[in-house]
């Protein structure tokens, strides 16, 4: 991909320091969204599902354990629990022993079921001790998805805060306007028609910043939804622009191959096809390799490395649509980026003109107006490219989508 540098602009908020989601300064609320992130994880339903999976995939590898163990002892004392049902001439111990047998029991295992129990006991540690590494995965995956919803809405809230600037600054202009037209018609310079033309813009001009005030106010409440803030609460400032710089956008295939690396199917996967290889080789030493249950196992193992080849697949797929979003919204960017250029030149023209009182403060102020319009454009753009690069680098690290990620059958 051609780099590009990308300007410096008006917009790009100072940065300072704050503590939790919103700092307390001279000026008032100021927004954190690195803060915001660490509260919507704090109070995400899902993290704390997640946490209680965990915490339940821990106590039921300590009980599935110890089960494994009763199979693997009762595997061991049947051939004795079987001598002793056949033996008409028990001692007093053996009776004892064998009337104990019957009451936990029942009756001898066939050796179909001292097979089937040895594998069992032999798994058992293996499939959960899985289950506690996924689980965990998934935690890390999850926090991931709302660490992106985070940035996306704050991005949005970014978006709709400048917009409605834009829209108070359109409405200043048509009001300069109208105030201007009211005058003339007054003492009888324009005529009526002219007026009220003047008055029904004004009108939708206030019609329009009073909707962007609603819709502001309803992406705020919306983004303090997500992070568990007090819903109204409102901020002076906000602590992060969103700049991207091209040089930082990696080819394709460095993408692709840290995708590959660092991808929890991967990483999952690979776990996955260990523990069905060690269920083949378990049901192969219990029963022999033409066993229909060793046939099975076999079938599985080949299956989970299928499994993860298809996953890889789906995985490349992913980042090259990922990728192909960053290339056109990069071009996108360059592209509005001279746009910028151009109009910030005029405004440096009009400003000089205005100082020099050769233009009038309501053309000055539609002026401003305009350009301030051309640089939001611009922004909204950075912004799309900097949450599509975001986008990407999740998906190449564990991802962000947990379903994506499963194989176990172990709830």
């Amino acid at each position: 991909m051609k780099k590009v540098k990308v300007l410096c602009t008006a917009l790009i908020i100072a940065t300072t320091f704050a503590t939790g989601v919103f700092a307390q300064e001279a000026g008032g609320k100021v927004l954190d969204v690195n803060s915001a992130i660490n509260s919507a994880i704090k109070n995400s339903y899902e993290v704390k599902n997640k946490e209680n999976s965990i915490k339940r995939a821990e106590d039921n590898y300590t009980d599935e354990v110890r089960r494994g163990n009763s199979l693997e002892e009762r595997a061991k004392i049947n051939d004795r629990f079987i001598r002793l049902a056949n033996k008409s001439d028990r001692t007093e111990e053996e009776e004892e022993d064998y009337k104990f047998y019957l009451a936990v029991y029942g009756s001898p295992m066939s050796d179909e079921e001292v097979s089937e129990s040895l594998k069992m006991a032999g798994s058992i540690a293996v499939k959960y001790d899985f289950n506690k590494f996924q689980n965990k995965s998934a935690l890390e995956i999850i926090k991931n998805k709302i660490k992106e919803n985070v940035y996306e809405e704050y991005g949005n809230l970014l978006k709709d805060k400048d917009k409605l600037e834009l829209e108070r600054r359109k409405f200043e202009v048509a009001k300069g306007e109208f105030e201007q037209v009211k005058l003339s018609a007054k003492i009888g310079t324009i005529s009526k028609l002219e007026g009220k033309e003047k008055e029904v813009e004004y009108l939708k001009a206030k019609e329009e910043y009073e909707a962007c005030k609603r819709d502001f106010n309803i992406q705020r409440m919306n983004f303090n939804k997500l992070i568990g803030a007090p819903i109204n609460t409102e901020y002076d400032k906000y602590l992060q622009e969103y700049t991207v710089d091209s040089e930082q956008i990696k080819d394709y295939e460095e993408y692709l191959n840290d995708a590959l690396t660092n991808r929890a199917e991967i990483i999952n996967g690979k776990e996955y096809i260990e523990v069905k290889r060690y269920e083949r080789s378990l049901a192969i030493g219990v029963y022999y390799s033409e066993h229909r249950e060793a046939k099975i196992a076999d079938a599985a193992f080949e299956n989970s490395k299928d499994m993860l080849e298809l996953k890889k697949l789906d995985i490349q797929l992913e980042i090259k649509k990922l990728y192909d979003d960053i290339e056109i919204k990069n071009k996108n960017f360059k592209s509005v980026l001279q746009q910028y250029k151009e109009a910030k030149k005029s405004y440096d023209e009009i400003s000089k003109r205005y100082s020099l009182g050769m233009v009038s403060k309501l053309e000055y102020n539609k002026r401003s107006a305009q350009l301030f319009e051309e640089m939001l454009n611009y922004k909204n753009i950075e912004r799309d490219l900097y949450i599509a690069k975001l986008k990407l680098e999740n998906a190449c690290s564990l991802g962000t989508d947990v379903n994506k990620a499963n194989y176990s059958d172990i709830g």
